[in-house]
């Protein structure tokens, strides 16, 4: 603690009989370093005080306060905000001071608090903020410190100057407003207005500029190709294009090509479903272990895809051939697609053929 003032030997006495209880419920002095620091800002303060710089010593008695709090720091913090018409503020400083010096037998330091604060009083600046309509959530900021609802409507002591009051509430536009009060002793009235409702975000969703329809290109020129015909593979598929056939043979040769391969495709994967039903260690449909009942359920499902995929290649190639041995090669080429999809659903598998003849 700050040695501003003495104690008497019968309260410090009865201060050191409690201060191990004390210590058990918080810290009550400050460190060592800050004790130093709060001394030499009130030093600093009395300094400036003598030498009638009122401002800055009020700084420096605020600084020494928030570090090691004392009662003579305070008088003197009062008496600073009292030579620069900070009469509210010297005011509840000499209040907190007298009740401080009340508290530690300092008896003529409490009246010489009271005198000053009573002295005070015709000189206080008061303000009434009036709030007629109190909504939900109201938040009133006087100088940036809250002011209690309790408080609405009274009376309350302020510094003469400039202030800024801010009024607020969910769903509200905030309401700010400054005032001067520069008379000793007015009483002043403030009315907060009815809050202005907040307007709901609406959230516009950007609209797709829609895509013009793509303009059907010329189809390119065909490329040199042996008189006998080729393959060509090209990006996304197979295009096939033999020389000296019409679309309709195009079509029929593809068509039964893939037919061939699903077919080919098909006797293979039965191939090797009949390999895995022979593997399975199983007789007379008892199988010996789970896996080998599985390993039979697989084999039954692989022969019925390969089975169906000879049956789709079967159609496939027939139909293909079917176009390819009907179709005119005098005719001129027209205009022919053929496009093939596969789907697989609940095991199975087949291909979708999609064609413009």
């Amino acid at each position: 603690m700050t040695p501003h003032l003495s104690v008497p030997k019968s309260i410090a006495r009865t201060v050191a009989g409690v201060a191990g209880l004390c210590c058990l419920v918080a810290p009550v002095y400050a460190a060592p370093g800050d004790v130093l620091t709060a001394e030499a800002l009130f030093r600093e303060g009395k300094a400036l005080m003598a030498a009638s710089k009122h401002a800055e010593a009020c700084q420096k008695f605020e600084a020494s306060q928030d570090l090691d709090p004392g009662l003579g720091t305070l008088l003197n913090l009062a008496q600073c905000h009292d030579a620069i018409g900070r009469t509210a503020s010297a005011w509840s400083e000499y209040l907190e001071a007298k009740y401080q010096a009340q508290t530690a037998g300092r008896k003529s330091h409490a009246d010489g608090a009271a005198a000053r604060a009573k002295a005070l009083e015709p000189r206080l600046v008061r303000l009434i903020i009036a709030v007629p309509n109190v909504v939900e959530g109201l938040s009133i900021q006087f100088n940036g410190y809250a002011v209690r609802k309790a408080l609405f409507g009274m009376a309350q002591p302020v510094d003469p100057g400039e202030s800024l009051l801010q009024v607020s509430a969910p769903g509200y536009k905030t309401w700010t407003h400054k005032l001067t009060i520069t008379e000793e002793g007015s009483v002043s009235t403030v009315s907060v207005p009815e809050l202005e409702k907040e307007q709901p975000v609406v959230v516009v969703a950007p609209v797709a500029t829609p895509l013009a329809e793509p303009q059907a290109a010329d189809p390119p020129a065909p490329a040199a190709v042996p008189a006998s015909g080729s393959l060509t593979n090209v990006s996304q598929g197979v295009n096939i294009q033999p020389g000296g056939w019409s679309a309709m043979e195009t079509t029929g040769f593809v068509v039964g090509a893939l037919g061939l391969a699903a077919i080919a495709g098909g006797g293979v994967l039965a191939v090797l479903a009949k390999a895995d039903y022979d593997d399975a260690n199983c007789s007379e449909g008892e199988c010996a272990a789970a896996a080998d009942q599985q390993q039979v359920e697989d084999a039954r499902q692989e022969a019925d895809i390969g089975g169906a995929a000879v049956i789709a290649g079967g159609v496939l190639a027939a139909t293909g051939f079917t176009i390819f041995l009907t179709s005119n090669s005098s005719d001129p080429a027209t205009d022919a697609s053929v496009r093939l999809s596969p789907v697989v659903a609940n095991g199975f598998g087949a291909l979708q053929l999609f064609g413009r003849f």
